[in-house]
């Protein structure tokens, strides 16, 4: 399903965007202007779709509707065509039937189509099978055992307890990262075992 969100910062910045998988709800973007020192207050759910050329219809108009390359509510560079472009320098991705290149737009060559090359969808189309599921690999206890490990971490950030670097980011609104990044620094981690 890919769905076009509206997510709404704690300084009453908004953020549209495409998101396909299921952290939808806690994806917080990906522009340059969505800094880790936004906290993530709210998503919604304007258009939902399976259909990317309807898609990209729908991303443009709410593009336009809003205006958020310019409107300085918005922290958008760029409108929202859910062609999988570069987000940061403003480029977009167009092709020519055999690759994919970058350009802003009005500076692509006249054989040129917006859109990737379906050569960057071969990966996840060969690790599906014929009935469109993912194809599923038992994990190996060694696996399992570094999994549960991994789980069995307690962290403290800023004074509060979280039972995972996950919870601690998604509560806080903040990326793993940032949350790596100061535990490092504070070096506050403790096993639960």
């Amino acid at each position: 399903m890919i769905r076009l969100l509206i997510k709404t910062f704690d300084n009453d910045k908004k953020y549209l965007c495409k998101r396909e998988l299921d952290d939808y709800m806690t994806y917080r973007g990906s522009g340059v202007n969505v800094t880790d020192d936004l906290i993530l207050v709210g998503t919604e759910i304007l258009f939902e779709t399976e259909d990317k050329e309807e898609f990209k219809r729908v991303g443009r108009y709410y593009s336009e509707l809003f205006d958020v390359e310019k409107s300085s509510e918005w922290l958008n560079i760029r409108n929202e065509d859910g062609d999988g472009g570069d987000t940061k320098s403003g480029t977009k991705a167009y092709n020519n039937g055999s690759r994919t290149g970058f350009f802003v737009e009005g500076t692509q060559p006249d054989e040129w189509e917006l859109g990737r090359h379906d050569k960057h969808n071969f990966s996840r189309a060969k690790q599906k099978d014929k009935n469109n599921k993912r194809k599923y690999t038992p994990l190996s206890e060694e696996t399992k055992n570094k999994i549960s490990d991994a789980h069995s971490i307690e962290i403290q950030y800023k004074g509060v307890t979280y039972t995972s670097v996950t919870e601690a980011a998604r509560i806080n609104g903040c990326g793993k990262t940032k949350i790596y990044n100061w535990i490092k620094k504070n070096d506050y981690t403790q096993k639960n075992r």
